[in-house]
């Protein structure tokens, strides 16, 4: 699937066969009679972001192949417009900064980060990203672990980031597609 970004004016191809809403249009409320959310885990991701200001939180991305919701997790990527930052990418001292905030921040998880770097692409943009492990123990006690990557880049109206969070078992699986977009 395509997505242009007329705020933050950007373009992206995001992995075939996910489910994709921005939460202040129609599709939002759609994708809760799809098939997909009958899996009370999809439900859940999709009504965790219900309140999110649509102006800053500008998609939600989640893979909903049954081989991939394992463990009570759904593997999620959210897409978040910062419009009052603009992160130089020159040095990693602001991406450092952040990734300091990280273990601080998330009101499910405990982050532990463990990378943080600046990257050129082929075509000159700089991106920053931070990568993070947590763990969490499900219903049946299991313990599960996550994994965590976040990639920041400049727009003209600010810094996008979109942040993919997945169980460690697919990372390998999904990095590719996620670095490709």
């Amino acid at each position: 699937m395509h997505f242009t970004d007329e705020l933050a004016y950007y373009e992206i191809t995001l992995p075939a066969g996910w489910l994709i809403v921005r939460v202040n249009e129609k599709e939002y409320l759609d994708a809760f009679s799809l098939g997909e959310a009958a899996n009370t885990h999809v439900q859940q991701s999709l009504l965790s972001v219900q309140t999110e200001d649509p102006n800053v939180f500008r998609l939600l991305a989640i893979d909903t192949q049954a081989a991939h919701i394992q463990n009570e997790f759904v593997t999620d990527m959210r897409f978040v417009l910062d419009e009052e930052m603009d992160i130089s990418l020159n040095s990693d001292e602001e991406l450092q900064a952040i990734a300091q905030k990280i273990p601080f921040s998330a009101a499910v998880f405990r982050f532990e980060v463990t990378s943080v770097k600046i990257f050129t692409s082929d075509n000159g943009i700089d991106f920053g990203v931070i990568e993070a492990k947590s763990s969490f123990t499900n219903t049946t006690g299991v313990d599960v672990a996550i994994y965590q990557k976040q990639v920041f880049f400049n727009v003209p109206v600010g810094t996008q980031s979109i942040t993919l969070t997945t169980v460690a078992d697919l990372k390998d699986t999904l990095l590719p597609a996620f670095d490709a977009m």
